[in-house]
């Protein structure tokens, strides 16, 4: 993951910009160890592009920073932050935030763009240049080729904010299934973005004030952003599938849905017989885990020992030459406990497989880290089996893991997916099949 965050003036207000996106970008800092990044504009042009620590002498790039981040007010009005965990293209030409070759359009990006490589080729084609070989430069291309509807032809995950010098507006789009998170704060002085909702708190943009609706929500319901506006009072969350679009121009802010999951249900498959399913469900399953591969780091997966983990590591291994990295957070004392499942996958794909098993006085002593991770409350203890294996990642310095959800659901895994499955036979008149 990487950790975005940007400030935008409306209008004159008492606000050192610079300083704030420095503390949003410290909040954050977590997200992206390898790099950090900052550009500040006027209403002129983006004033050069700043870093805590200059690059080195890549003169290839676009843009080329050298000075670091001022801390005093200087007269900017618009201000984006990056931290950078480098996955793809590892070196200064894959630096954000980042421009178009003609320095009209910047981008700060969180994410991975799975068919950059092919979108680049199409890009390259219509008459698009590279100096890198990274999916943001791509992002950049596409949004000037395809204006907002470039996410249309996105397969990834993303959220992601871009200055538009040519017709002034920033345009920030979230992928699909909301997988990388985009947080804002709209007040009448400023609209702020972040990846995490502390950055707005330890900027002190906004106080740290508990929204009321979303607290019933959790504590009666026991729901979990499942609208908008967020714990923090004050914050929204753009929605999954939506772009939002801020005028600089009129101050405004426009969100327009780009992708609708109930819109893509269609019943196309259900002439099929089951063969044919499973064919088709094993070739999408499949070329999903090879795009997700691209990387020019290691990457690993998560193991549980269930139907969806398990299938992923067998394919990993399938698609990889060296030994895949596996992290499988065990229960040995409890009934239920899927380690000698686990045991045998990375048995079958001679995987290098590392345990831990998070237990309830670690639970305790960790509570306080694991909500400030969060940024909302725990719903469930099974997030802090999560929490230790992607801490155990760390500690073999894996930066990547591919980890299943939701498969249990899709696959009817559980007892109630089979009622569920018969009570809709049944009223559908479909007594004796299934």
């Amino acid at each position: 993951m990487c950790g975005i965050a940007g400030i935008i003036i409306k209008e004159n207000c008492d606000i050192n910009l610079p300083a704030k996106l420095k503390l949003m970008s410290d909040a954050i800092k977590h997200r992206g160890p390898d790099g950090e990044g900052f550009i500040l504009a006027d209403k002129e042009r983006v004033i050069p592009h700043f870093v805590t620590q200059p690059l080195g002498s890549n003169k290839d790039l676009n843009y080329f920073p050298t000075q670091t981040l001022p801390l005093e007010n200087n007269g900017a009005f618009l201000g984006f932050a990056h931290r950078r965990l480098s996955i793809i293209d590892l070196s200064d030409t894959g630096h954000q935030p980042m421009c178009y070759a003609d320095k009209t359009v910047w981008i700060t990006y969180n994410g991975e763009i799975y068919n950059y490589i092919e979108l680049r080729a199409e890009l390259k084609n219509l008459g698009h240049r590279f100096i890198s070989e990274s999916d943001t430069e791509v992002i950049l291309a596409a949004y000037r080729q395809w204006g907002t509807s470039c996410v249309e032809k996105f397969n990834g995950m993303w959220s992601f904010c871009i200055y538009d010098t040519n017709i002034q507006i920033c345009f920030a789009s979230r992928d699909r299934f909301g997988v990388k998170p985009f947080y804002f704060i709209n007040t009448k002085n400023y609209l702020a973005f972040a990846s995490e909702q502390k950055a707005f708190v330890k900027a002190k943009l906004i106080e740290a004030k508990m929204n009321q609706k979303a607290l019933h929500s959790y504590l009666i319901n026991g729901l979990i952003e499942n609208e908008s506006s967020n714990f923090f009072e004050g914050v929204e969350e753009l929605w999954p599938g939506t772009n939002l679009i801020f005028d600089l121009k009129t101050n405004r802010i426009s969100t327009e849905n780009y992708y609708d999951l109930s819109q893509n249900i269609t019943g196309n498959n259900d002439h099929l017989s089951e063969k044919e399913l499973i064919a088709k469900i094993e070739m999408v399953f499949n070329t999903s885990i090879e795009l997700r591969l691209r990387s020019d780091v290691e990457v690993g997966t998560c193991l549980s020992g269930g139907i969806d983990s398990s299938a992923i590591a067998v394919s990993i291994s399938e698609f990889k030459s060296s030994p895949l990295y596996c992290f499988t957070s065990i229960f040995s004392n409890q009934t239920i406990n899927e380690e000698r499942y686990a045991d045998a996958v990375t048995k079958k794909i001679n995987a290098k497989h590392f345990k831990v098993e998070p237990n309830l006085e670690g639970f305790i002593k960790e509570f306080e880290n694991l909500v400030y991770s969060q940024d909302v409350p725990i719903w469930d203890t099974s997030t802090y089996a999560q929490y230790k294996v992607m801490e155990l990642a760390k500690k073999n310095n894996i930066k990547v893991v591919l980890d299943g959800q939701g498969a249990d659901e899709l696959f009817g895994g559980y007892h109630h997916h089979f009622l569920a499955k018969w009570n809709n036979l049944f009223s559908s008149g479909q007594f004796l099949k299934g």
